[in-house]
């Protein structure tokens, strides 16, 4: 599980919404359009 070196982005989502890679995709684009 070390993926960390994969994107800072994946991670920070990791962290704070606690989600798998395949769903932190789909909230990656959401999360622009909740907060611009």
């Amino acid at each position: 599980m070390s993926t960390d070196g994969q994107g800072p982005r994946m991670t920070r989502l990791k962290i704070g919404i606690s989600v798998p890679e395949s769903h932190a995709e789909a909230v990656i684009h959401f999360l622009p359009l909740y907060e611009p």
